[in-house]
């Protein structure tokens, strides 16, 4: 029951970060927001679709990320660590403050918010009993 509710926990904070990331992201075409991927045992390699497909034709390989989001339900430690990647080739200088749309270090700012937010009331863990969780 306990590695369950931890297993649980885990991905639950991976999807919140994800969606929360993506949320944040400076959007121009949405490529580099679409691209956080979570994954289970390995960092995702490459990108989801083309930056250059979401420049000139609108398209959003956003089914990349939809399906590993979805994947994350089914996490158990055994199965590896969980990452959260983008490999976009300007997430950094996103992240340094480069677009207006977005404060320096809003992906540093978002793991704290995440952090808190599973710390809070709605998601906070308290031992009842041994090996009992609510």
């Amino acid at each position: 029951e306990m590695q369950e509710a931890v297993d649980a926990l885990s991905w639950q904070f991976v999807a919140a970060l994800t969606k929360g990331l993506t949320k944040d992201t400076p959007k121009d075409t949405g490529f580099a927001s679409i691209n956080w991927i979570p994954t289970i045992g390995a960092k995702f390699q490459g990108t989801a679709g083309y930056r250059a497909d979401a420049v000139h034709a609108g398209i959003l390989k956003r089914d990349v990320q939809r399906a590993h989001l979805s994947l994350l339900r089914k996490y158990k430690s055994s199965m590896g660590r969980l990452y959260l990647t983008n490999n976009t080739s300007y997430i950094a200088k996103l992240n340094n403050g480069s677009s207006a749309q977005a404060p320096r270090a809003f992906i540093q700012k978002r793991v704290e918010i995440t952090k808190f937010q599973f710390n809070g009331r709605d998601f906070s863990l308290k031992v009842t009993r041994v090996g009992g969780l609510v």
